[in-house]
């Protein structure tokens, strides 16, 4: 996007995602699969990187990654995994939210099934894993970034805990 922040899952076009049989045909002469999974505190409880802080940071990492290693499949929970981000009518928003709307029935039963499989993702061996650990350098300018109660470092996250 040109302004630099995901979206949600729902609100990506197909071309964004890559299939089982691209990763496994982009593999060689390497003996893994090529995934990058993205380890990192929400920023705002209706958005991870509202203003794409964490998002510049993992696209400098991929290009080093890429120079080595080539294409990578990249997983972000927000941008991967069904998000409740549909408004009354049905579209998918660029944030979160708890009221009206959500997910499609079957897009909640994919985000639990997405739920239970994350520790495949971050526990594999041949995985690459970015632990986004530093909060950006205005984060706690209230005008720029509206706190959630878990204002925790990334250490003390249960999520985080978990990923890394």
């Amino acid at each position: 996007r040109p302004d630099g922040v995901m979206l949600p899952r729902q609100a990506l076009p197909d071309a964004a995602f890559v299939s089982l049989s691209e990763l496994k045909a982009a593999q060689n002469p390497f003996p893994f699969l090529r995934i990058a999974c993205c380890s990192h505190c929400w920023l705002q409880p209706d958005h991870p990187d509202p203003r794409g802080h964490n998002l510049r940071a993992v696209g400098r990492a991929l290009k080093l990654l890429v120079k080595s290693f080539g294409r990578f499949a990249v997983f972000i929970d927000f941008m991967c995994i069904h998000q409740r981000c549909r408004g009354a009518g049905g579209a998918p928003q660029p944030r979160t939210h708890t009221d009206e709307g959500g997910r499609y029935p079957a897009e909640d039963v994919l985000f639990k099934r997405a739920l239970g499989s994350l520790g495949a993702f971050y526990s594999h061996p041949e995985t690459f894993v970015f632990m986004l650990t530093a909060f950006p350098p205005d984060y706690d300018d209230p005008a720029r970034y509206r706190r959630s109660g878990n204002t925790a470092p990334y250490p003390d996250r249960g999520w985080c805990f978990c990923e890394a």
